[in-house]
């Protein structure tokens, strides 16, 4: 546990590195294969016809040293596109897949012949080719520097190997980098349309801002603490939007992220996500349409939940982004992982209970227009619970039944579909609460439910059937129990 606060407490003082790979004295061991991988768009690519320039390609920059020097050393860097990786390997007697060519395969396998004992197994021609660059030394020769370039062919995901296959080469230190450029910078081509996406989603929230923003002043008189709220939630999320923007913007330029940056954009991306469960909920449980306040239980548990979910889906969200770049262990990633899914589950159910007593309240006293507005809103949550539901079930049958090489350039569609879905219901919430001239005699006021009442009641009502109210409204979250 401790070593797990450790490493939270690191990555947020520390810079990094993104598709630029740093090599700081990490050891490749003989008979042993290091391996990374990163959706690439070839120049010649029509989509990428607006980023001229220098073709798309891999770096190599490495000072390597071996520890033994008693003989000649070989070690393998190979470059393969992943129609070609099924050509990289070969599978033995036993049913073994086996990469490096060794005295016992010589001759029982393609690509393994006497002439290539001690180098990668290659076995048969592709297209395109498996690019090779081989780093040889020569007997009492201990070091070599690696400068050498790959060019990106096809597009396609791209997998980049070093592979030390011959015994004599001894184990290999390795300090430098290795740095995939694409044609529009250094983002991985999995990671490049959330650039577009957050810059519209940005655009959208700063629109909806705006409408919102004018139709406060308009009726300023007229508004509720709630509708202040709703503001406050739109102002989050063009700030999240616009964090994450330039935060992939530096990263496309730069090849490294600063987890200064990174960690700004999570921390507004989880007080947003945080404060509209918040809002979603209270919004369900009637303030500020049934009641002007909540109760002291209600309003310490709503809290309560609000700031355990901002802590759980802080650290998670920094080790996904963290995750994007460098490996992060995987049981790191789960302890904060199911309690998540657990709080969300807690808001999901207490959403619909409050929303379902709220719709059965409303029904019994017949205040129509407001139980329009709850049905509504209520078969909204229902079709994004559904669609929310089918969407997280295909995201697992593709992790699970799917090579995720076929479908890499459409990762980014996992992820973006929840941005859309939450600003979609942020939508519709500040459609149906939206500031108008009549939203105070509205929301604390109730509708006349019966048709035999006196004829002076009648007409001392409203002219759409609302009478108001003659209670004072207590202020917003006072932790003042409701006396009604």
């Amino acid at each position: 546990m401790r070593d797990m606060w450790t490493f939270l407490f690191f990555i947020f003082i520390t810079q990094v590195q993104g598709v630029i790979y740093p090599y700081n004295h990490e050891e490749l061991r003989v008979g042993h294969l290091e391996y990374r991988r990163i959706g690439m768009y070839a120049s010649s690519d029509p989509r990428m016809e607006e980023y001229a320039g220098e073709p798309a390609r891999v770096n190599v920059e490495v000072y390597m040293e071996r520890s033994s020097v008693k003989a000649d050393g070989l070690l393998q860097v190979l470059f393969a596109h992943v129609d070609s990786f099924g050509a990289f390997g070969a599978v033995d007697d036993n049913g073994e897949k086996r990469f490096c060519c060794t005295e016992d395969l010589s001759g029982r396998v393609r690509g393994c012949e006497e002439s290539l004992l001690g180098t990668a197994i290659i076995s048969e021609t592709t297209v395109p080719v498996i690019q090779t660059h081989d780093v040889p030394w020569l007997k009492n020769e201990s070091a070599v520097f690696v400068n050498y370039t790959f060019i990106v062919e096809k597009t396609g995901r791209y997998y980049f190997m070093l592979s030390s296959c011959l015994a004599s080469t001894g184990d290999v230190t390795m300090t430098g980098t290795i740095s995939w450029i694409n044609p529009f910078g250094y983002l991985p081509g999995e990671l490049f349309p959330l650039v577009s996406l957050y810059q519209y989603l940005s655009l959208g929230y700063l629109f909806l801002g705006i409408v919102w923003f004018f139709l406060c002043v308009m009726y300023r008189q007229e508004l509720l603490r709630l509708q202040y709220y709703v503001f406050a939630v739109i102002d989050l999320g063009f700030l999240e939007y616009t964090a994450w923007y330039f935060d992939y913007v530096n990263f496309n330029e730069t090849g490294s992220r600063s987890m200064t940056s990174t960690t700004f954009a999570v921390l507004l991306s989880s007080t947003k996500r945080s404060f509209s469960r918040v809002l979603v909920l209270v919004v369900c449980m009637g303030y500020g349409i049934l009641t002007p306040t909540l109760t002291v239980g209600q309003y310490r548990k709503v809290l309560g939940l609000g700031i355990v979910y901002f802590a759980f889906s802080s650290v998670h969200d920094i080790l996904i982004s963290y995750s994007q770049v460098t490996f992060v262990v995987q049981e790191i990633r789960v302890f904060f992982l199911f309690p998540l899914a657990a709080l969300d589950s807690i808001f999901f159910l207490w959403i619909l209970q409050e929303i379902s007593v709220n719709i059965e309240y409303l029904t019994v006293n017949q205040q129509v227009a407001k139980l329009s507005i709850f049905k509504n809103f209520w078969l909204i949550l229902v079709l994004t619970a559904i669609f929310s539901v089918c969407w997280a079930s295909f995201q697992i049958y593709s992790s699970v039944w799917m090579n995720e090489d076929d479908y890499w350039q459409y990762i980014w569609v996992f992820d973006g579909i929840w941005h859309i879905i939450y600003f979609f219901v942020l939508l519709t919430i500040a459609f149906l609460w939206r500031p108008s001239s009549q939203t105070k005699a509205y929301a604390l006021s109730e509708q006349l439910t019966t048709k035999d009442e006196d004829e002076d009641d009648v007409d001392n009502a409203d002219p759409d059937g609302i009478r108001s109210m003659t209670q004072p409204i207590s202020p917003a979250f006072s932790g003042a129990d409701d006396s009604d």
